[in-house]
């Protein structure tokens, strides 16, 4: 019935925390962010992409296909609120995420 304790000093250097670098390239920006009406989808990756839109309960909302460098998409129809967006490219590396707000 007593207490024991260890101490122990650690160094961390020059560690990754899991994160590709890849995903931290512009590939795809969203704007305007939070929109009202209109969401512009912008990408930089020369292949077409498929963009999957996503409500706060995690319910598909919408999707559709990027082929050239830019997509306009009407949201006036959405609910106030915050929606995710996945992007998958032609490789299995080429999926990112990222969100929008639509504001009324």
């Amino acid at each position: 019935c007593g207490t024991d304790s260890v101490c122990q000093n650690v160094m961390v250097t020059s560690i990754s925390v899991g994160i590709s670098d890849a995903i931290n390239e512009q590939v795809i920006s969203v704007y305007p962010n939070p929109t009202q009406s209109i969401v512009y989808f912008n990408k930089t990756l020369n292949d077409p992409v498929m963009v999957y839109v996503y409500n706060g309960m995690g319910s598909l909302v919408q999707s559709f296909a990027i082929d050239d460098r830019e997509k306009k998409l009407n949201v006036e129809s959405y609910s106030e609120g915050i929606y995710f967006y996945r992007v998958l490219g032609r490789r299995p590396s080429d999926i990112f995420y990222g969100c929008f707000a639509v504001s009324k």
